[in-house]
């Protein structure tokens, strides 16, 4: 099989530009959004092993404080894409298949018979074989996708072979968080911020612990396409090409012309909807009110340091003192309801439980350092941060 990659990252984070980007250059092909059922999939079948009372429909996890998701996530991280699949199971896994990537990569729908495999990296395997049968390209170098909210795989992607490559893409928290508000179909601050926590410090880890994986930020691609766009193609080991930052030459799943997807009205767009557009980088700083900016930075100022971003807080205060917040429940979207029974009064200390531990030299157990920042290296990392 020929090199192959996956892109991850955050929804609104600029994902679907980079894989629309990387499918314009005629030596790669780039499916969007298709296999997230495998990777959920791939999760159920952890939750039944360990016996963990949880939704097979509930969303991944951000395994933070929680001991019973500590727990599956541990169990996640020890163990790699060989495991067994149940090959009954092929059908269900297909429809669900063709169900979520319709609306970004339907071509799939026309070879998703040969899905097919007893374990989850033959799954993967056939799935690459999907692509390239889909997209196909004459001149194809490198085949690969791209898949939000699947950070915690990029491991056991990578451990398909000597050839696969993993892409993290990054935002600024605060981006992501305007952007989804914009929508109108919310998810929770709590759980937004958690989410993003995690996968930038999955993004950093991996990132400096293997030369087969890639961290960009949105904004570096915004401001500098040409030069990022040369970066990946050396990254995938191709051809640059020019048509990779000519958005003309963008296509969406069905191969027809791609229009950037904006959760902005088309009012408030800048710029005629230019998809390198320097103006979105803060665009967050005219949509938040003061509140939401100064939580979410409170919530996400370690992770947002380690990944470059300034968040304005002064470390030597303790910044969760006298806070009150609540998410506007009318707003959410329907399928997290179930999802977010939060008890922000609790959650709030938690929080500020965790940021005191960061910015002191406090000595706690590996456990403890995993349960407040997933890894025992990143833990010591922001804290030696906080420390400079």
């Amino acid at each position: 099989m020929m090199p192959y990659y996956m892109v991850t990252g955050m929804f609104r984070s600029g994902t679907t530009l980079l894989a629309r980007m990387l499918h314009a250059n005629p030596n790669i092909i780039c499916a969007s959004d298709p296999y997230a059922p495998i990777f959920k999939s791939y999760r159920n079948n952890h939750i039944k092993n360990i016996g963990l009372d949880l939704c097979a429909d509930a969303p991944l996890h951000d395994y933070y404080f929680d001991v019973e998701q500590q727990k599956l996530f541990d169990e996640i991280k020890n163990s790699d894409f060989d495991l067994a699949f149940d090959i009954v199971s092929i059908t269900e896994l297909r429809r669900k298949i063709k169900v979520h990537c319709k609306p970004y990569s339907p071509m799939i729908h026309n070879f998703i018979e040969l899905l097919d495999g007893s374990s989850y990296a033959e799954i993967f395997r056939s799935g690459l074989k999907v692509i390239e049968k889909s997209y196909g390209k004459s001149d194809c170098n490198v085949i690969g996708f791209k898949d939000v909210w699947v950070g915690e795989f990029a491991q056991h992607f990578l451990k398909l072979g000597n050839n696969a490559k993993v892409i993290h893409l990054v935002r600024d928290p605060r981006s992501v968080i305007a952007s989804n508000f914009a929508s109108g179909s919310r998810y929770p601050l709590l759980f937004l911020a958690r989410q993003w926590r995690k996968l930038a410090s999955i993004a950093w880890l991996d990132n400096s612990n293997s030369d087969r994986v890639k961290l960009i930020r949105f904004e570096d691609l915004l401001a500098s396409p040409t030069e990022v766009a040369k970066d990946i193609c050396s990254f995938l080991e191709v051809n640059y090409s020019g048509d990779m930052v000519d958005p003309q030459k963008y296509k969406d799943g069905q191969g027809r012309p791609w229009h950037q997807n904006t959760s902005y009205k088309s009012n408030e767009s800048d710029n005629g909807g230019r998809v390198f557009n320097l103006t979105a980088i803060n665009k967050w700083n005219r949509t938040l009110s003061n509140e939401t900016l100064g939580l979410i930075g409170k919530l996400c100022a370690p992770e947002m340091e380690l990944l470059g971003y300034e968040n304005g807080l002064n470390s030597n205060l303790d910044p969760f003192l006298n806070i009150d917040y609540k998410d506007n429940l009318s707003f959410l979207a329907d399928w997290i309801r179930p999802y977010s029974n939060y008890n922000n009064f609790n959650e709030i200390a938690t929080e500020s439980a965790r940021y005191r531990l960061l910015n002191s030299d406090t000595k706690i157990s590996d456990k403890v350092k995993k349960s407040l920042a997933l890894d025992v290296d990143v833990y010591d990392k922001l804290v030696s941060m906080s420390r400079n």
